[in-house]
C-alpha cells in the first residue's frame, strides 16, 4: 500500500487529519499565530482541499496548490467562501496581492533548500508591508521522543529539517522571525516547528 499516492485523494487526507488529531494544529495556528481580524487578506500556498478555511471564516481567502484534486474538491466544497488557483506559487498569477498573512502549512518540509528560498522571495513579494509568512512543519529537536524523531523520518516529506535548517533558509528575506517549538499537537509523538516571518 502507497500511503504517499493515497494521501493525494482529499476523502483519504481529511480522514488521516482526523485520525492524527491534525485539526488541533488548525486551533494552535489560528488562534495564537494567524490572529486573524475580519477582512483580514491570507494567502493559503499549499492548502491542500482548503481545510484550514472553516477557521478562517471573516477572511478574504485564496488558496493555491499545485494538486488538482485538492483544488477541485476545494472549489466544490466551498464554492465562493474563497478564490482556489492550481498551480506552483512561483510561475502562476496571484491576483489579489499583496496580502496581510501567507500561509505554508506542511509545506517547507517537502521542499528542496533552493524551492524553500525561491518560496521565501515570493511570498515576500506577495505581503503588505508588515505581513507576515506563517508556516508550520514537521522539525527535528534534541528534546523530541524517539517516536517522534521516527515519524519524522517516515513523513511524506523528503525534507525535514532541524531549527536552523528552517530558519536560516528565509532569514535574509524578513525582517525578524518568531519561532515555536511543538510536541504535543497530534495525537501522535510528532513535533512542529512554528515560524512567523515578518516582512
Amino acid at each position: 500500500m502507497n500511503v504517499k499516492k493515497i494521501l493525494k485523494y482529499s476523502i483519504a487526507y481529511r480522514s488521516f487529519l482526523i485520525l492524527v488529531g491534525g485539526y488541533r494544529v488548525y486551533d494552535t495556528l489560528v488562534r495564537d499565530h494567524i490572529r486573524p481580524q475580519k477582512g483580514i487578506k491570507i494567502l493559503d500556498i499549499g492548502c491542500g482541499p482548503a481545510h484550514l478555511l472553516p477557521w478562517l471564516p471573516d477572511a478574504d481567502y485564496t488558496g493555491v496548490d499545485i494538486s488538482q484534486h485538492y483544488i477541485a474538491d476545494a472549489r466544490a466544497r466551498f464554492k465562493a467562501k474563497g478564490e482556489f488557483i492550481c498551480g506552483d506559487v512561483n510561475s502562476v498569477a496571484i491576483p489579489s496581492a499583496p496580502y496581510d498573512v501567507i500561509i505554508a502549512m506542511g509545506l517547507l518540509h517537502h521542499l528542496s533548500n533552493e524551492e524553500v528560498v525561491q518560496l521565501a522571495d515570493r511570498a515576500r513579494q506577495l505581503l503588505k508591508p508588515g505581513g507576515r509568512l506563517i508556516t508550520v512543519d514537521g522539525c527535528y529537536d534534541p528534546e523530541q521522543s524517539r517516536l517522534a524523531r521516527l515519524a519524522l523520518k517516515n513523513d511524506r516529506g523528503d525534507f525535514v529539517r532541524n531549527f536552523s535548517g528552517y530558519t536560516q533558509l528565509v532569514k535574509p528575506y524578513f525582517t525578524s522571525i518568531n519561532t515555536s517549538v511543538h510536541h504535543d499537537m497530534l495525537r501522535i509523538p510528532y513535533t512542529h516547528l512554528i515560524m512567523e516571518c515578518n516582512a
